[in-house]
């Protein structure tokens, strides 16, 4: 992943004092196979989630870095599935975009998955991989991130429970990886995984949920 100059800032910030050893961090942070190590440093995460307040850094390094320290405590080591999960956090924490949906004009209906497999019907193979990705993307990070909020739904409005979202999203990302379009994204794998371990996998993020507050910018 890119670092912006915050990113840098903060990394050596957190995890040095001024002076040469920072500027050797700095160097280091330049190669990718070192950055991957110092960006699993345990004081990076401690950092982000004990002085949230002000921190000058990216969205998807903030996301990163906490995913991947989620996924790693359940057992998933894919440096690829933490930054695929940081971007869809990323992508949904913005409020445009939590509402937008597939299609212009029309805003994100999550209870109506019915809705997006009678839009596959008629798509062509692009539109059909889109929207198994957005199914997904969509799913897993509400059952991930807002799984209250769905048994609030389903409780008080009658609608669908967790485990129905849960189905959605795994299909969703099953279906994706075998698509021809995911093969030459170079991520079939990663849709598999997400698909073959969907309901681990939300699990871990409600850790995280648990543990952060998520607000859409």
């Amino acid at each position: 992943m890119r670092l912006s100059a915050y990113d840098e800032d903060f990394i050596v910030n957190a995890l040095t004092n001024a002076g040469p050893q920072a500027e050797r961090l700095r160097e280091l942070l330049a190669d990718p196979e070192s950055r991957d190590c110092i960006l699993d440093d345990e004081m990076l995460f401690h950092h982000l989630i004990e002085k949230p307040a002000c921190l000058k850094v990216s969205l998807h390094l903030y996301f990163y870095v906490l995913v991947r320290h989620t996924l790693k405590e359940a057992g998933f080591m894919q440096r690829e599935l933490a930054d695929y999960i940081a971007s869809v956090l990323c992508h949904w924490a913005d409020a445009h975009e939590f509402t937008r949906g597939l299609e212009p004009g029309r805003r994100s209906s999550y209870e109506y998955v019915s809705d997006l497999w009678s839009m596959m019907a008629s798509a062509n193979a692009y539109a059909r991989f889109r929207i198994l990705v957005y199914m997904g993307n969509h799913y897993l990070f509400m059952t991930g991130v807002f799984p209250d909020h769905l048994r609030h739904f389903s409780e008080e409005r009658g609608g669908p429970k967790i485990d129905f979202y849960e189905q959605a999203g795994r299909q969703g990302f099953e279906l994706a990886a075998d698509h021809r379009l995911a093969a030459r994204s170079e991520l079939d794998g990663i849709y598999r995984v997400l698909g073959e371990d969907f309901h681990d996998i939300r699990h871990a993020l409600n850790d995280l949920s648990d543990r952060v507050c998520f607000i859409a910018c």
